[in-house]
């Protein structure tokens, strides 16, 4: 019995008898598909290429959610001191305005305890304490800051704190309920209102600090 040649045998590709293979019986050569710089031999990508690409990648996500996130900043920068003092203090006014018509509706008397009674709260004693104090004290600080710009972060806690602080002499008044709440977040609104003021001439002066 004549034994097989091995390149007869099952699975392997046919030969010549000279030893060559045919070119129809060769395999055919695997191609790859994707980007020029992954295509370079058959089955090789090359790790540079590959590290820069995922790199500009990285950076143009990055670069477009910082884009996307300091528009708000973008827009603080273009507010004066003087104008983040007047909305804050229109706002602040507003708000306490809108607080004392609702408690009147909801059954608030707005009258507190004094030495010859009881006195009532009006609405431009609202106004005035709403607005008035909450001016002087941010343009105070506003002004110290361009000497000292820590100023701006201490008054925000001093000027909130006063205002959370005073909440106690409500209760030591002997208000009704609808009344002591209505105060109450009248002055929750004040201290909100420090902050914010002051935090947007903050961001003004990082961003004029760094324009120099």
């Amino acid at each position: 019995m004549r034994a097989s040649h091995p390149s007869n045998a099952p699975g392997r590709t046919a030969c010549r008898p000279d030893g060559t293979v045919p070119v129809t019986a060769r395999r055919p050569r695997l191609v790859a598909t994707g980007p020029a710089w992954l295509r370079r031999g058959t089955q090789r990508v090359d790790f540079y290429h590959t590290l820069s690409w995922m790199l500009s990648v990285m950076t143009q996500t990055y670069a477009a959610q910082q884009s996307t996130a300091s528009i708000p900043t973008r827009l603080t920068h273009r507010i004066n001191w003087w104008q983040a003092i007047t909305a804050g203090v229109v706002l602040s006014g507003l708000v306490n305005l809108a607080l004392y018509l609702i408690g009147h509706l909801a059954g608030a008397t707005f009258l507190v305890a004094a030495e010859s009674g009881s006195d009532e709260v009006t609405a431009g004693m609202i106004l005035f304490f709403s607005t008035v104090p909450l001016a002087v004290g941010t343009a105070l600080a506003v002004l110290l800051a361009n000497w000292w710009t820590w100023v701006l972060r201490l008054a925000q806690v001093i000027g909130a704190a006063l205002a959370l602080a005073t909440i106690a002499g409500i209760f030591a008044a002997e208000a009704g309920t609808g009344t002591a709440i209505s105060l109450t977040v009248m002055h929750v609104v004040v201290a909100v209102a420090v902050v914010l003021i002051l935090e947007v001439v903050r961001g003004t002066h990082r961003h004029n600090r760094r324009a120099e």
